[in-house]
């Protein structure tokens, strides 16, 4: 059964039942009201009745009793004031004797005490004379009015049910439809239609349910690009090395070129080109599914500073560039020697690449909280729009895809995995024409 029709009918037993439970208690409690207050009328009313006739009894004795019965009202259609209340009336002496009869059927008999009839004692100057007994009723007003209440139950419960089923077949389908549009989606996303959306039309639960899973379904997409993107870049950065390898040794294989220490050397170059790539792309992966495995230990970051400056110095001695460190304090950090260090690698050997002429400065600072190393280069800068990306996998900013200037792109996503796996964080400014400073901090624990 579909949900919407679920939820009208459980509308209609929960109203039905609160209509029965209702109408049931209501109904007994405007009974036993209207019971009592017509109980209280008629005991009233034989209460002036017996007066009158310990009047009438003062004067003449029980001679013409009955001509009071005649004088309030009449015999076997019954005996009322106004309205009928009194079904039969007996008045009895002392002795027990029946003195007057509406049915004047026990006149000068015994009076045999009847159960559902009421006594009321006639009184002269004080002193019981004798007793007024009678048998009430409700008359047809009354019985008309308890009727009416019932029926007004009856034709409220009708229109609250039939309100109800239109009510819950509106509310049904305000509920169902975004839970259906939601199956659609959720069946276009499995079969790889990632940019399929839900419309948002509540800011309820359910509304957050479709704002959820469209942020899911961007995530995917987000990532079905990232993945294609990378499968491109991939093939991209594996095949300049390979076709060059390829190249060279098919020359080789056909005489074409001769063995020479120089050629042999642009092959192992190529090589190590190709396994430096599996290495970053294998670091990147195991960064990814938090398997990286780090030996931390209390570490001076500033001696870590200087090693890796002094691994780069020739690199940037061909450059004539020099690598101005500025760490004359020792801070100790818990870090793992090697990842930090390869972070520091990646981000000098950057700006030396980008640095045509001066220095590379590189500045440790002891803070109250962590410790910041920054690498500023002398190179053209990079523009703001760039910035957001500069740390994404493959991104380069050069378009042409220079691999002898811009590397494998892959350097700086590896720098912010290391840096965020120990908690710290890594940054970028930079001005087209003044240069870039890359920052990041470890926090001291």
């Amino acid at each position: 059964m579909r949900i919407g029709y679920k939820f009208t009918l459980i509308l209609i037993v929960v109203v039905a039942t609160a209509m029965m439970i209702s109408a049931f208690f209501s109904s007994t409690a405007i009974s036993n009201a209207f019971n009592s207050y017509f109980q209280h009328n008629a005991s009233m009313r034989l209460e002036q009745i017996a007066s009158s006739i310990g009047e009438h009894y003062k004067k003449n004795g029980w001679n013409g009793v009955e001509n009071i019965f005649m004088s309030r009202g009449r015999g076997r259609g019954g005996f009322g004031m106004g309205q009928q209340f009194a079904d039969r009336m007996i008045v009895v002496n002392q002795e027990g004797q029946v003195v007057a009869d509406t049915f004047k059927q026990e006149v000068a008999q015994s009076y045999e005490a009847q159960s559902d009839a009421e006594s009321i004692p006639i009184l002269m100057n004080g002193e019981k004379v004798g007793t007024l007994i009678a048998t009430t009723r409700k008359g047809q007003l009354e019985e008309n009015f308890v009727d009416s209440i019932k029926a007004a139950h009856i034709k409220a419960g009708i229109f609250a049910t039939i309100v109800v089923l239109v009510m819950g077949i509106y509310l049904s389908r305000r509920i169902s439809k975004p839970l259906v549009e939601l199956s659609e989606a959720a069946r276009s996303i499995a079969s790889r239609e990632l940019s399929h959306r839900v419309p948002i039309r509540t800011n309820d639960e359910i509304g957050e349910v479709g704002k959820a899973f469209n942020q899911m379904a961007e995530s995917l997409e987000s990532n079905e690009v990232l993945r294609k993107n990378l499968i491109a870049d991939v093939a991209h950065e594996l095949r300049t090395p390979l076709s060059i390898l390829r190249g060279n040794l098919e020359l080789l294989e056909e005489d074409v070129i001769q063995p020479s220490p120089e050629v042999f050397a642009s092959l192992h170059e190529e090589s190590i080109r190709i396994s430096r790539l599996v290495e970053d792309l294998q670091s990147l992966s195991h960064a990814d599914a938090g398997e990286l495995k780090f030996d931390r230990n209390i570490e001076d970051l500033s001696q870590v500073v200087k090693n890796a400056a002094t691994e780069l110095a020739r690199e940037a001695a061909k450059k004539n560039i020099e690598i101005d460190v500025q760490a004359t304090e020792s801070i100790s950090i818990l870090m793992d020697r090697y990842r930090i260090g390869q972070v520091l690698y990646n981000l000098m050997s950057n700006a030396i690449r980008y640095t045509e002429q001066g220095q590379v400065q590189v500045t440790v600072t002891n803070m109250p909280n962590c410790a910041k190393v920054e690498v500023c280069d002398h190179g053209p800068g990079i523009e703001k729009e760039h910035l957001p990306f500069i740390f994404d996998r493959f991104y380069r900013v050069e378009k042409s895809r220079n691999r002898m200037r811009g590397g494998s792109g892959l350097g700086l996503a590896i720098a912010k995995s290391f840096v965020e796996a120990h908690d710290g964080e890594i940054f970028v400014e930079s001005e087209i024409g003044q240069g870039s400073k890359f920052i990041f901090t470890l926090p001291k624990k």
